[in-house]
């Protein structure tokens, strides 16, 4: 902190900088304060640093891929994201259960995941001093996700900045494949009023033509 004190007060002497060149080093300046033992933070297995972090409750089920931290962490978002009003929302159409069917495919998209669910954690822990997303308020987690759908948190290691995977990209991920899940289930269906495919349902006048039997009409 003392360094970046030293780099703002340089900053304002020189009296040639324009206003955003001032504010483009103060920014940099705080990237390499703030954001650089984010790699090293995430660099670490997901495992190994968070089973002392959130001590509450998690979700069960069994699970494919997914840790039950990781699916607890994605059922809080998923939530906010489609929440339960007049209409089931994520948690009843159980979104996180379908993510996690589809992550035990779905390759690509597995170290996404991991590394957005440590992002969250250690975002948290920078703007609110909480060790776990899932130590914050509805509040608190609705910042934090629209800080990274917004992309002004771009901090990532450094294999995944190089494939341009970010905290924005992990969320617009979830925001995607969570609608996809939700509007398969007929939890969803019924939010937009829909009964799902026609299916054949028998002929309701079936007993007037049972063998042996006369038709009334």
């Amino acid at each position: 902190m003392v360094k970046f004190l030293e780099s703002l007060e340089k900053i304002i002497r020189l009296s040639l900088l324009s206003r955003r060149k001032v504010l483009g080093s103060l920014f940099v300046s705080f990237l390499t304060i703030v954001l650089k033992p984010l790699h090293s933070a995430l660099s670490s297995s997901y495992e190994a640093t968070t089973p002392g972090v959130f001590h509450g409750p998690l979700l069960k089920g069994d699970f494919q891929f997914l840790s039950p931290y990781q699916a607890t962490v994605l059922d809080e978002i998923t939530a906010l994201i489609i929440p339960s009003d007049a209409y089931p929302g994520a948690r009843e159409a159980g979104v996180v259960f379908k993510l996690d069917n589809h992550l035990a495919n779905a390759k690509r998209s597995r170290n996404l995941y991991r590394t957005g669910v440590q992002l969250l954690d250690y975002l948290t822990q920078e703007v609110y001093g909480k060790e776990s997303f899932l130590h914050l308020d509805e509040e608190g987690k609705k910042a934090l996700l629209q800080m990274a759908e917004s992309g002004k948190s771009t901090a990532t290691n450094t294999e995944q900045n190089r494939s341009g995977q970010t905290a924005q990209s992990f969320f617009l991920l979830v925001k995607r494949e969570a609608f996809e899940a939700f509007y398969t289930a007929p939890e969803g269906w019924q939010s937009v009023g829909y009964q799902g495919p026609p299916q054949w349902k028998g002929n309701r006048d079936y007993h007037r033509c049972a063998p042996g039997r006369k038709d009334d009409a």
